[in-house]
């Protein structure tokens, strides 16, 4: 492999290329040939059966742009080719980390023969004894002070003539050294007392050795302290079983101690599965070298744990991991990592999300259709539809109660406290508590934001309830009516806003939704074609949208209001996940999935372009990082047992991290220069109470029992007082000067009036959906706004009575506007929607051009002039030409930011920044232009070359109060206000 580096504030990306290399031998870099800062890439070799054995000389270059001027660095390595026939093991040893680096100095051990891995993590192993045997990969020889590897064998059967490859990485994780077990021992190296050995990076793991165990090392010698590692599942030095997919992997070490009885074991949940379940237990039989089930375990009555079942215990110490016999896939849930039209990256489905309808107001209701390929059951909306939000259930299932989402995705809630029922392991449901209601199976799901989610008993389903209402903290209700038959869909009829307004859904054969209507009139209807899929929907206007299947009942295509089939998807027919989607233009997507088992550990998505960004992910679909087509990759860590973002690192390695409350509220936001800004919140509603800035400033929030904001209090101790409606409605707003600023609301609760400090007031009209149909200024001028079927804007009529209309096509873009004059422009799009031409009201047009990405690579103005723009692999304009002969390039470092721009007129321009982005210099052929900042990022310093110094100065609000530059100065006074006074 090869790593970049440099110092100072070096962040250019390294340009990779090799020497040339022999007849036969070709050569890539992986994952790119650029490399970032302390990143490496890896030198792929592929060599042809012509090649003399021999050494070769090879040389790899790194070019990158420092303060304006190219610079290039070698480096050199001998590559060795062998006799074919020479018997030889060959393979690669890498770091378990997000992103791979190679372990130099591992030891590599079959029978007699040995060898270490090289700088690069590759070794070849001559001479190895022919046959089935045991490799040993030996990473205490790699270990340093601050990283420590284990030790793992491997079965691997070994050709008699040629090499053999090992047919997988070997990956080593860094022990756990910081989190040991220590285990009081007697003379004889028995346990005096139970130890419990936990690690704070698996919460619910807990090893259990009694008092009186002896446990034996590799070395003979007994064991006093333990170290327990979590292993990513994507990262191991091992491949799993076939067929099995577990959602979680650790190491004990020493691995390969015995101890003197079997150890009782809990695992926590990560699966989630159901209590009673029996899953298997597993461990990597160091001594056979493959993996072994040694008992099985049960989910316990709460379902957060798995405990072993009696009569089983941990035979060994080594690699350790349960799992149930279900797919993960039945239980990873989206995390939004999705891509184009869109596929959820983590799973392969294809999603469809469209709103058909809404009704604003206080607490707003929608029709909003969410269709997911791998979904095969009938719903509301036929196969594989659901109707978002309002179609969540209740069920029992054991001691646990399940909140299935309109996606299918299932959330388990375990009775922590008597009566209140939680979940502890997805953000969006941190703080949040389910509690039973007086009756039948109803329940009640309050959100820690005080939002509640009534859920009522299904008439002929013992132990399942469906959402039937959504009550806002300060009590606006949406109420959700259904036909409650016994043993019916219950399928819904109605949905009304806190005011009274509805919008209703009336039904087809086989109940399906026919037709939902607003209290305006607009429609929106739905057909179904003879499997019961979802064929058409006709939006308000008249606009039909036409879905096609597969056999499996998998879109594969969609037709929008145009006519235009604007995607087309083709599946994998062995798991149905989306490998490739063509859009309307011919552009191309494709998805490329890895996985552990069954589930999905990576995904390579390639844009229309041929750009490459590879997305990695938990067990649980959580996106771990993110490699771009630059090969630069982004790091996402996540707290254990909550799943929360904990830390996020860019391609230059700088590192933000996240803490928080026992309710999910982000509480410390760190950034890469170690400087904290933190926040408290109000324990009702969460609502946030405080923000404490790096320099100890504090901006503090009050609230009223609803949870409606009262006070603010800046820094300065100046108070900003707020007044409310019984509907949480802002009826005052009054500044630290006592000026206040008034608002009214009609029955619907848009806004009707606002009057300012002086009275003046502004007035608005609505239509029965809220739409506003006039507005009076405060002189009494009135301008009316008018739409057509789907909200769009059609004809404003100002205080004169001019007119200024619009028109659009099926899809919404905008075809002309006509002015008051009666003048128009006009648009025309091409089959992505994008806009092609536009001309004026004298005929003179200009047009545009696209690439597959979407990207503007050519204009023609209303002269005929034509500017040509290109793009890098992350769609990042790099260079312009114009009609005049005029160009300019440019170019980002590793973090994205621009560093240099190449202008054929003005010269070149250089920016340098900081490690929080800010700019701290910039260079033009006038000279250089430096800058420097405070904690805060205000500026304090700015250096122009031949001027004197200047400063910055600013109060306790981040308000300018001076400008020093040589002798002269500014001064800036403000009113509690924050309006200046005086200059």
């Amino acid at each position: 492999s090869v790593q970049a580096g440099g110092s100072g504030s070096f962040t250019s990306l390294v340009t990779l290329s090799l020497s040339a290399l022999p007849a036969g031998i070709s050569a890539t870099f992986s994952p790119s040939n650029l490399v970032a800062p302390g990143a490496s890439a890896f030198v792929n070799l592929v060599i042809a059966n012509t090649v003399a054995p021999g050494s070769y000389d090879v040389t790899v270059t790194g070019e990158a742009q420092v303060d304006g001027r190219t610079l290039t660095r070698t480096a050199a390595f001998t590559l060795e080719v062998l006799q074919p026939d020479t018997p030889a093991i060959t393979g690669r040893v890498l770091t378990a980390e997000a992103v791979p680096k190679p372990i130099p100095g591992v030891t590599i051990t079959l029978g007699s023969a040995f060898t270490l891995t090289d700088a690069g993590g590759n070794f070849v192993l001559q001479a190895p004894p022919p046959g089935p045997n045991m490799l040993l990969v030996d990473g205490r020889t790699a270990s340093t002070p601050t990283a420590q590897y284990p030790p793992v064998e491997v079965q691997i059967n070994v050709a008699s003539s040629g090499p053999t490859r090992v047919p997988f990485v070997l990956y080593l994780p860094v022990l756990d050294t910081a989190h040991p077990v220590t285990l009081p021992l007697d003379a004889g190296g028995f346990t005096t007392t139970e130890v419990q050995a936990t690690t704070p990076l698996i919460p619910g793991l807990v090893v259990t050795i009694p008092a009186g165990t002896k446990i034996t090392g590799p070395d003979g010698n007994p064991v006093s302290q333990i170290t327990i590692t979590p292993v990513p599942v994507d990262r191991t030095p091992m491949p799993f079983p076939p067929g099995v997919s577990p959602p979680m992997l650790f190491t004990i070490q020493p691995g390969g101690a015995v101890p003197s009885q079997p150890l009782p074991i809990t695992f926590p949940n990560v699966q989630q599965d159901a209590p009673s379940t029996q899953v298997n237990l597993w461990f990597f039989d160091l001594a056979a070298g493959n993996w072994q089930t040694w008992g099985t375990g049960t989910v316990s009555a709460d379902g957060t744990q798995i405990v072993s079942d009696p009569g089983y215990g941990l035979p060994r110490f080594a690699w350790h991991f349960s799992a149930a016999d279900r797919s993960l896939s039945d239980y990873v849930r989206s995390r939004h990592a999705r891509v184009n039209e869109p596929v959820d990256l983590p799973t392969g489905r294809f999603i469809v999300e469209k709103t058909d309808l809404v009704l604003p107001g206080r607490l707003p209701i929608e029709i909003r259709r969410t269709y997911r390929s791998e979904n095969p059951f009938p719903g509301l909306l036929g196969i594989g539809w659901t109707l978002d939000r309002y179609e969540s259930r209740i069920f029992q299932s054991g001691s646990q109660l399940l909140l299935r989402l309109p996606d299918l995705s299932r959330y388990p809630f375990t009775e922590q406290t008597p009566g209140q029922w939680t979940n502890r392991e997805e953000p969006f449901l941190r703080g949040a508590v389910l509690t039973p209601l007086p009756g039948d199976f109803r329940w009640q799901l309050r959100f820690k934001d005080g939002t509640v989610h009534r859920f009522e008993r299904l008439l002929g389903f013992a132990g399942e309830a469906a959402l039937a209402a959504i009550t806002d903290r300060t009590g606006d209700t949406v109420t959700i009516s259904r036909v409650m038959q016994p043993f019916q869909n219950h399928k819904i009829t109605q949905l009304t806003e806190p005011t009274g307004r509805s919008l209703t859904l009336t039904y087809g054969p086989q109940d399906r939704l026919a037709s939902v209507s607003d209290p305006l009139g607009r429609t929106v209807q739905y057909t179904y074609d003879g499997a019961g899929r979802l064929e058409t929907v006709t939006d308000p206007a008249g606009g039909v949208t036409r879905y096609a299947y597969d056999a499996s009942h998998r879109i594969v295509s969609i037709t929008d209001p145009r006519g235009i089939p604007f995607i087309t998807n083709e599946y994998d027919p062995l798991t149905g996940r989306v490998v490739r989607q063509t859009q309307a233009d011919g552009g191309v997507w494709q998805f490329a999935y890895t996985l552990s088992g069954s589930f999905v550990t990576e995904t390579t998505v390639t844009d229309p372009r041929g750009n490459p960004t590879t997305y990695r992910f938990s067990a649980e679909g959580f996106t771990l990082s993110t490699a771009d087509a630059l090969g630069q990759t982004t790091v996402n860590e996540y707290a254990p047992g909550s799943n929360l973002l904990a830390a996020t690192t860019d391609p230059l390695g700088r590192t933000t991290r996240f803490g928080y409350d026992a309710q999910g509220n982000v509480t410390t936001v760190t950034d890469p220069a170690g400087r904290v800004r933190s926040f408290t919140y109000e324990p009702v509603f969460n609502l946030l109470s405080s923000v404490t800035d790096p320099f100890g400033q504090v901006t503090q929030f009050a609230y009223d029992v609803q949870g409606n904001l009262t006070f603010i209090t800046d820094p300065l101790g100046k108070v900003t007082t707020l007044t409310y409606s019984a509907f949480g409605q802002p009826l005052t707003t009054t500044d630290p000067l006592g000026n206040t600023t008034t608002v009214t609301y009609d029955s619907h609760g848009n806004l009707a009036t606002v009057a300012d400090p002086l009275g003046n007031t502004t007035t608005f009209q609505y239509d029965a959906i809220s739409r506003l149909v006039r507005q009076l200024d405060p002189r009494g001028r009135a301008t009316a706004f008018t739409y057509d079927g789907l909200n769009r804007l059609t004809q404003i009529t100002d205080a004169l009575g001019g007119v200024t209309g619009f028109s659009y096509d099926p899809n919404g873009n905008l075809l002309t506007v006509t002015d008051a004059r009666g003048n128009a422009t006009t648009h025309t799009y091409d089959l992505m929607d994008q806009l092609l031409t536009r001309t004026g009201p004298l005929g003179a047009g200009e047009s545009f051009g696209y690439d597959l990405a979407g990207n503007l690579t050519q204009r023609t103005d209303r002269k005929g002039q034509v500017s040509v723009f290109t793009y890098d692999a992350l769609n990042r304009l790099t260079a312009s030409s114009y009609a005049d002969g005029a160009s300019t390039s440019v170019a980002y470092d590793a973090a994205g930011r621009l560093v240099r721009v190449d202008d054929s007129i003005g010269g070149t321009l250089t920016n340098s920044y900081d490690v929080l982005d800010r700019l701290l210099a910039q260079s033009t052929p006038l000279g250089t232009v430096s800058y420097q900042y405070d904690a805060l990022g205000r500026r304090t310093r700015l250096e122009v070359p031949g001027v004197a110094l200047t400063t910055y100065s600013y109060d306790a609000n981040s308000r300018l109060t001076q400008i020093l530059r040589d002798t002269q100065v500014v001064t800036l006074q403000y009113d509690d206000a924050g309006r200046r006074t005086r200059l």
